[in-house]
């Protein structure tokens, strides 16, 4: 039986959030870790907040 979840957003237990998402795109698009970052930047604090969905993000 589960009974708890754990969700570690921001870095706090673990690498990742914003920070390892924008090292994927950065790796993929083959662009710098500061330009993926950007990219994410406006719409990041949406998407967390579930205000946007992953398809949108």
């Amino acid at each position: 039986m589960i009974k708890a979840f754990l969700f570690d957003y921001g870095g706090v237990i673990t690498d990742g959030g914003r920070t390892g998402l924008s090292d994927k795109v950065a790796n993929q698009l083959n662009i710098s870790k500061d330009t993926a970052c950007k990219l994410f930047s406006p719409v990041w604090d949406l998407f967390i907040r579930g205000k946007i969905t992953e398809d949108e993000l």
